[in-house]
């Protein structure tokens, strides 16, 4: 099938009318669509999904109108969201319409009414019109291959970027493509069938046999139990590894930025102890300056004193510690402070006033000799303190100079947060920490549920043996022996033959992608699917590693292999009343993550993408598209449109622009 047009009409935020024609020339195959981040690409890749099958793999996919557009809905008035489709296929043109109507009622409440999809069928010979089914459209495009005809970027990323993800995608791919989940089912209820039947054999201790058949029962219930629950988690740990992937890259592409705001927070905590050693500095300039300055400043008088005294007479005869007041006091009592009369002794009384004669105020011997010891002593602090000020100031501007410093680290880095846009990187490491503490629990969960499983089975083994001991050898026995015979036939049976064809085109897929992952590289490479899906890329000497390039190369050429091998599959499956014919052609609808290629990988992987299938529409940020691969695909452009929005409104709409 081929795309002709496409046609929306209030589609998310596709306000009113658009219409999109795409190229179905043999030779120009490729429809580029172009718009920014955000634009709507994926909005459009989703309205083929939901118009063909009613499916919206978006945020809010019950958001298919605006809440604009509801708001200006009048009562009894009704809005419609429509996608239509136009495709052609062996020589008919098919109309897909899918809408929804929005009603307000006499209440003023919105009323959602049911989805609607009308499909017809023209012939281009007769111009005769018909409606058809849904299903005729299926038979086309069945809705299992459909994803491996619409791939958007998130997914082709992680086909290689997320072992988990990109293994499940594989494997379903392999499964859908051969239809082997109908196999898988069929198993899956012959099994069932199996169990039923055993429960039908008779024993001469009917008793334990009806008891051990019910113990069955409920292990049987037990497995399908913990097995759902197993599914269920990692199914939950690949939505978990996913928002963990996208959290991880939002963190990467910000590096520059969280290392800017280290070192903001490393500036600001050098700033707070700089400024908090200024004040203790300050503190103690002033401390020392209020205790010693008075003496540092006096010290120029101390020469001129020095030599004052020098100059003087000074006796030492004097007791230090003892004034004229006290001999005056002991002469005046007539009795020394040793208990000596004085009255009758004129000696003391001589030596007393000889020595009262060296004090104040009959002389000052004894205060300038105080004063020259404490002058010498002032003199020798003065010099430490001299020495220990200027240390202090010293050490002042020293950190004055690192505020000075810092201050302009902080305003150089913080023009470089402003070049960058700052923004909170916190919440998204917290997320990041919350998830791997999420998925840890989820694998936990996991392993949990794979060990009650073998413990389960085990018990199961043990008490099916106990049954087969048990059981009498009977007509009843022996006819229900026949038919557990019989399913355990077909059930090993159908696992033969879904291991082998899995195997084929598990292979098949492993050379076709290895054959188309050598060209894009321009070297041999050989892709390695292992049986749990798990792959590895080896260049003729051994495996390698790959870098994110070419992990993005090698998501292109997985996905050009699953299309090739869809196409096989199509064309040899479908019902021949449908009339194969070498006009049985393709399509592709991709938004391909340019982005993470180099130049040279970027032109070999977009000169090889109008070989990849019939028709190509793809989606392009404006940002990749300039340069390399616009030029790689000139020559091979049908049609081309910009993804605009509508001035300072939030509706966008299509400009096809010139081809060049």
């Amino acid at each position: 099938m081929i795309f002709r047009k496409m046609k929306l009409h209030n589609f998310r935020q596709f306000k009113g009318d658009t219409e999109i024609s795409f190229s179905t020339d043999k030779s120009k195959n490729v429809t580029v669509i172009i718009g920014n981040n955000g634009a709507g690409k994926t909005t459009l890749l989703q309205a083929f999904n939901w118009c063909l099958y009613g499916q919206v793999k978006l945020e809010h996919p019950e958001e298919l109108i605006t809440k604009e557009i509801i708001s200006k809905i009048g009562i009894g008035e009704k809005e419609r969201v429509e996608v239509s489709l136009e495709f052609e296929h062996l020589n008919k043109i098919y109309t897909c319409r899918s809408f929804i109507d929005y009603i307000r009622n006499s209440n003023g409440n919105i009323q959602k009414l049911d989805e609607d999809r009308i499909f017809t069928i023209s012939d281009s010979e007769t111009g005769e019109t018909r409606k058809t089914t849904q299903n005729a459209i299926r038979e086309i495009f069945p809705s299992d291959l459909s994803t491996y005809f619409l791939f958007d970027g998130e997914r082709m990323q992680d086909l290689v970027d997320n072992q988990r993800i990109g293994k499940k995608d594989l494997s379903n791919a392999v499964k859908n493509l051969l239809g082997l989940d109908v196999l898988e089912n069929a198993k899956y209820h012959l099994s069932k069938a199996k169990k039923e039947f055993e429960t039908e054999f008779v024993s001469d201790s009917s008793s334990r046999l009806s008891q051990i058949n019910e113990e069955l029962k409920l292990i049987d219930e037990r497995i399908e139990e913990e097995s759902l629950n197993k599914e269920k988690y990692e199914n939950e740990l690949i939505e978990l590894e996913k928002k963990q992937s996208k959290v991880n890259e939002i963190l990467k592409s910000n590096a520059g930025l969280k290392e800017l705001q280290n070192k903001r927070i490393e500036y600001a905590k050098m700033m707070e102890r700089i400024e908090s050693d200024i004040e203790r500095k300050k503190t103690d300039i002033f401390k020392t300056f209020g205790t010693a300055s008075v003496s540092y400043f006096l010290g120029s008088t101390f020469d001129i004193l020095r030599e004052k005294i020098k100059k003087s007479d000074l006796s030492d005869k004097a007791i230090e510690g003892i004034n004229a007041n006290a001999i005056n006091h002991i002469l005046k009592s007539g009795e020394c402070i040793c208990g000596c009369n004085l009255n009758n002794n004129p000696t003391a009384i001589a030596k007393l006033e000889k020595l009262r004669s060296y004090l104040p105020p009959e002389s000052y011997s004894i205060l300038l000799k105080g004063l020259e010891v404490n002058m010498n002593h002032a003199i020798d602090n003065n010099s430490k303190y001299y020495e220990n000020f200027n240390r202090m100031y010293d050490e002042y501007n020293n950190l004055i100079n690192q505020k000075d410093i810092y201050t302009n680290k902080i305003n150089d880095n913080e023009k470089l947060i402003a070049d960058v846009g700052d923004r909170d990187l916190s919440k998204y490491n917290d997320e990041y920490i919350q998830l791997r503490n999420l998925i840890a629990s989820k694998n936990q969960a996991i392993g949990s549920c794979k060990n009650q499983i073998d413990v389960l089975k085990q018990t199961q083994r043990n008490r099916e043996d106990e049954r087969s001991r048990i059981t009498v050898s009977s007509n009843i026995n022996d006819a229900v022996q026949f038919k557990v015979d019989i399913c355990e036939k077909l059930i090993n049976e159908m696992t033969t033959r879904l291991n082998k064809k899995e195997k084929e085109v598990k292979n098949d897929l492993q050379d076709k992608t290895s054959e188309l992952l050598s060209k894009m590289l321009n070297s041999d490479k050989t892709i390695f699917i292992e049986d749990d899906y798990n792959f590895n890329v080896a260049d003729e000497y051994k495996t390698t590693t790959l870098s994110e390039g070419e992990k993005i190369v090698t998501s292109f050429a997985f996905v050009g292999s699953i299309i090739s091998i869809a196409k096989e599959f199509i064309s040899k499956e479908k019902n021949d009343s449908l009339g194969i014919s070498d006009d049985d052609r393709f399509t592709l609808v991709m938004d391909a993550p340019f982005a993470k290629l180099d130049l040279s990988h970027r032109q070999n992987v977009t000169s090889l993408i109008p070989t990849l299938t019939d028709q190509i529409i793809l989606f392009s940020a404006d940002s990749q598209w300039d340069g390399v691969v616009e030029d790689a695909l000139k020559g091979r452009i049908g049609l081309m449109y910009n993804i605009d929005k509508n001035g300072t409104t939030s509706s966008i709409s299509l400009v096809e622009r010139e081809v060049q």
